[in-house]
């Protein structure tokens, strides 16, 4: 390889990082909008349920929501198999 060849491949290297780095800024100011005005996630409260219970009362625990029904349904957290259920009240 002569110097030449090397420097012509040297300037491609670089033109082309170049480019890339105008793409890896605009990916990270695209990023940092979306998390800035992305929605903000609302924690959920654990219920501790005794294996003896026979029913708990979760009424004082959640928000009522008008208009979607009589029946409440929610995801259970995943077991020692790793199989999570859905339960209906």
């Amino acid at each position: 390889m002569t110097n030449l060849s090397r420097d012509a491949l040297f300037r491609h290297f670089a033109r082309s990082l170049r480019g890339g780095s105008r793409i890896a800024a605009f990916m990270l100011i695209a990023l940092s909008l979306m998390a800035t005005f992305a929605p903000r996630a609302h924690a959920l409260t654990a219920i501790d349920v005794g294996g003896d219970a026979e029913r708990i009362d979760i009424m004082q625990l959640g928000q009522p929501f008008e208009g979607r029904g009589d029946s409440l349904q929610t995801d259970t957290a995943p077991g020692a198999d790793g199989i999570s259920g859905r339960m209906a009240v």
